[in-house]
């Protein structure tokens, strides 16, 4: 009894201690979510499929910050459509405002070379230095050409000599002649008289035939002064002032008068002198070019517009001009003329075969014109354009049926004329 006793109350404090230890205890969880804790604690490697996740499940949510699959469409829609505006716009606006960024300024301009050839003497004008009309640019050694004008007078004076001892063998061939048919009259009178006497008897024929060879000769007296007068005339030609030798000898001084004066190379007009490479002591070439004048004096602007652009521009037609001298300025001005040609090459000379190059791809390389544009007057106290020639423009051309693009092609060639300062 005793033995047993002790053993039942050990057995129920047990259970006791049991039940205790369970109500202090958390709840136990469930499978799932035992799963999902390991899973979380252990993701799997990129690529894997979690062994968990049953066949068919739904997918969980998008990771943040991922655009929706509909909103990405729409930003591509949305991009394909303002490119296809953009392009519709350029293929439209090329054709109603026509826009090119391939212009220049264009002045007047000319090669100057001397008319004469020898050694410059001296330069007394600098490299892209102002000039005014009629200064001199350069001079050329003068003694050659004054010793040609000295030669050319002395022989405009004999000449002038030869002429007069022409006029004195007219004069005396012509009072040859007169003695001639004078001397031919009295034998022809004389040998009249001799030969009827001879038929009478009264003189013998031997007088007779004297009279006659006297009239013959007399004859042949008469031409031959004749054809001395022509000679005289032949070797002095016109008279006076009208000779032959005499203008050809005047001809000859005038000439040497020019060469004289074409020593001194002046200005044409005024104007600016550039690639001037020049200096005393050089030998220069008749018609050589030795520098490049350009004139003072209006200005224009050629711009090089493709061919599928020039269908609406007319002459008149408004323009408006960003140069890269200006940044931030615009300048206006009208169309002047579209140019008529341009050189296509592959000519050959007579002779020989053309050289031709065949283009590649299906689409060939456009074919620029030229068209010039005349800048509007500045107004007194505004900035003027740029004046040197060369200098590079941005144009575009407000065409009469481009009334709806003009607004936005000023925007354009505004927002150049800006972008002009970063160049």
């Amino acid at each position: 009894m005793n033995a047993r006793g002790p053993t039942t109350r050990s057995g129920k404090d047990d259970a006791a201690a049991v039940a205790t230890a369970a109500d202090a205890a958390p709840p136990s969880r469930s499978q799932d979510e035992v799963r999902a804790s390991a899973a979380a604690a252990d993701p799997p490697a990129p690529g894997a499929t979690s062994p968990a996740a049953p066949a068919g499940a739904p997918a969980g949510p998008a990771p943040a910050g991922a655009p929706p699959a509909g909103q990405a469409r729409r930003l591509v829609l949305i991009a394909l459509c303002v490119l296809l505006v953009l392009f519709a716009y350029h293929v439209i606006a090329d054709r109603f405002t026509p826009y090119s960024a391939q212009a220049a300024v264009d002045v007047p301009l000319a090669q100057i070379a001397p008319q004469v050839s020898g050694q410059v003497l001296a330069v007394p004008v600098r490299d892209n230095a102002r000039v005014r009309k009629g200064q001199v640019l350069f001079q050329i050694d003068r003694e050659p050409f004054e010793i040609a004008l000295s030669t050319a007078q002395a022989n405009l004076a004999v000449a002038e000599q030869g002429a007069d001892v022409s006029e004195l063998d007219i004069r005396y061939a012509q009072a040859d002649l007169a003695k001639q048919r004078i001397d031919l009259a009295t034998n022809n009178e004389l040998g009249t008289i001799v030969i009827g006497l001879a038929n009478k008897k009264a003189v013998s024929e031997t007088t007779a035939i004297r009279a006659r060879s006297s009239m013959a000769i007399s004859a042949a007296d008469v031409k031959r002064a004749q054809v001395e007068l022509q000679r005289a005339h032949s070797r002095l030609g016109e008279p006076g002032e009208n000779n032959a030798k005499v203008r050809q000898a005047r001809a000859a001084v005038a000439q040497a008068q020019l060469d004289l004066h074409n020593t001194r190379v002046v200005a044409p007009a005024d104007g600016v002198i550039t690639n001037l490479r020049l200096v005393p002591g050089q030998f220069v070439s008749r018609g050589a070019p030795l520098l490049t004048f350009i004139e003072s004096g209006p200005r224009w602007v050629t711009a090089a517009m493709r061919e599928n652009q020039l269908g609406n521009i007319d002459a008149g037609d408004k323009v408006a001009v960003a140069f890269d001298e200006r940044p931030g300025e615009l300048f206006t001005g009208r169309v002047d003329s579209v140019g008529w040609g341009v050189a296509q090459g592959g000519e050959a000379p007579t002779g020989q075969l053309p050289d031709l190059t065949a283009p590649n791809g299906w689409l060939r390389e456009p074919q620029p014109f030229p068209v010039r544009i005349v800048l509007d007057p500045v107004k007194k106290g505004e900035r003027q354009p740029p004046h040197r020639s060369g200098a590079q423009a941005n144009v575009v051309v407000y065409t009469g049926e481009g009334t709806l693009f003009n607004p936005l092609a000023w925007l354009w060639i505004r927002l150049v004329t800006l972008l002009s300062y970063l160049r």
